[in-house]
């Protein structure tokens, strides 16, 4: 369970660090200057030839550096203002940046800045602006498709770095002591699945490396009460308690037994006292 348990925490803290970076300040300045500076440094160094065989910088003749200038300010434009509706969007609470959605966003903002540098190079060079449109938005694809990359893959980085350095809590431990105050168990509270008294003896579930252990203690059930519910266990009948981070469902029977449904392959099910159900209830 703490192999598990650790992996949970590091997984969650990941996430929350890659949704931080990539809707953050830093990754809306990152994106404003590397994509017009890319797409300048590329196009004057490579000069990519277009469907027709006709090279990007033949259709602009000797003005193709000042018109690469103006469409890398339209880029910066269209990036600005898309890049910043998406800012402030991942502050609503319920919007989750995931690779899905980020993904989705991305291709959004490449179709939208292909928009409008196709309508700049209809105007200039009098063509169809559909054909303009798919010129620059094959342009795009082939071209910014690298810096959005750089960017995705450097903040991902950065993030789990971050993630991983940042220190674990500690996760609390239940003590259990045996009737003689000797310690004989350490176990996570969140491990505990419930307590079964047995006359002396208590029978402590528990999971461990995803598998049911038993620990058997020879205790009984009412001093261990206020420790348990410190912890989070509760009394679901007199003789047991249960922790309800791991109930799954409660459930009803036609004799009128309720049944305690836990969230671990396996494991039995806990009866419920009326008497304890409303409380219970109230916490799942």
């Amino acid at each position: 369970m703490t192999k598990n348990g650790r992996f949970a925490v590091c997984h969650t803290k990941d996430m929350e660090t890659l949704s931080r970076n990539f809707k953050g300040w830093g990754s809306y300045c990152i994106h404003l200057a590397a994509l017009p500076l890319f797409f300048i440094f590329f196009m004057l160094v490579f000069n990519p030839e277009l469907a027709d065989g006709e090279d990007f910088g033949s259709l602009f003749g000797g003005h193709y550096t000042m018109n690469l200038i103006l469409l890398a300010t339209i880029i910066l434009a269209c990036e600005s203002l898309v890049r910043l509706v998406f800012t402030f969007l991942c502050h609503y609470p319920g919007f989750r940046v995931n690779s899905f959605n980020y993904i989705l966003w991305c291709l959004m903002e490449l179709v939208i800045i292909a928009l409008f540098l196709g309508l700049y190079t209809a105007l200039i060079l009098d063509r169809p602006y559909l054909n303009s449109f798919l010129l620059c938005l094959r342009m795009d694809l082939t071209v910014l498709c690298f810096p959005y990359l750089i960017i995705a893959l450097m903040l991902r980085s950065h993030a789990l770095s971050e993630a991983l350095t940042q220190p674990s809590e500690p996760e609390h431990l239940m003590r259990f002591y045996d009737s003689g105050k000797r310690l004989r168990l350490n176990i996570a509270a969140s491990a505990v699945l419930y307590l079964e008294s047995d006359e002396n003896y208590v029978n402590i579930y528990y999971l461990e490396s995803g598998q049911i252990k038993t620990f058997v203690l020879r205790a009984s059930m009412k001093s261990l009460e206020k420790m348990s519910s410190d912890n989070g266990l509760r009394r679901c009948h007199r003789r047991y308690l249960i922790n309800p981070s791991h109930v799954r469902v409660l459930r009803k029977e036609s004799e009128g037994v309720i049944l305690a449904e836990l969230d671990v392959p396996g494991a039995e099910t806990i009866p419920i006292s009326r008497r304890y159900y409303d409380g219970i209830s109230e916490l799942l």
